[in-house]
């Protein structure tokens, strides 16, 4: 930092470490794995979900009528 950082490209710490300034991309874009279904909770959008505003309350509604 300061105004002597921009004058190397890269530096090297005592422990062996050397540090770029600019970095080249070491490959293409990444990519995730799609998710796996089974892991995330899921309900018919046609349907109140429990616990949801919606469905608490209809509940409240079915009680009061």
């Amino acid at each position: 930092d300061g105004p002597d950082g921009a004058k190397g490209t890269s530096w090297t710490t005592d422990a062996g470490i050397e540090y770029l300034m600019d970095p080249e991309p070491l490959g293409g874009p990444g990519t995730a794995p799609k998710p796996d279904p089974a892991l995330y909770g899921t309900y018919s959008p046609l349907q109140d979900a429990k616990g949801t505003a919606k469905g608490k309350a209809k509940e409240v509604k079915n009680k009061l009528t």
